[in-house]
């Protein structure tokens, strides 16, 4: 796993959890969230499988599923939606 905090990311992570905190995520479910939140914190799929004890392919449906919900193609469109709610409405 990588060490975030080692590599200085400690206020981008600040910001991503404020972000997701403010509820730019309705639509999805609480387990989707936590997935989610650990997206947008840069984490991949076995990562995210070992921290929420579920299958890395239970992440990759959560992952879909983000995705058409939060009507985004890749995880660079959804960082900028969740982070900059305000740029995303625009695309």
């Amino acid at each position: 796993m990588v060490d975030h905090d080692r590599l200085g990311w400690t206020d981008f992570f600040r910001a991503a959890l404020a972000a997701l905190e403010c509820g730019h995520m309705d639509s999805l479910t609480n387990r989707q969230r936590d997935v989610c939140g650990l997206l947008v914190l840069g984490w991949n799929n076995k990562e995210i499988a070992g921290k929420l004890n579920i299958s890395r392919r239970t992440v990759e449906d959560h992952r879909n599923d983000i995705y058409k919900r939060m009507h985004v193609r890749n995880v660079v469109e959804l960082v900028r939606k969740v982070l900059l709610p305000e740029e995303g409405m625009r695309n």
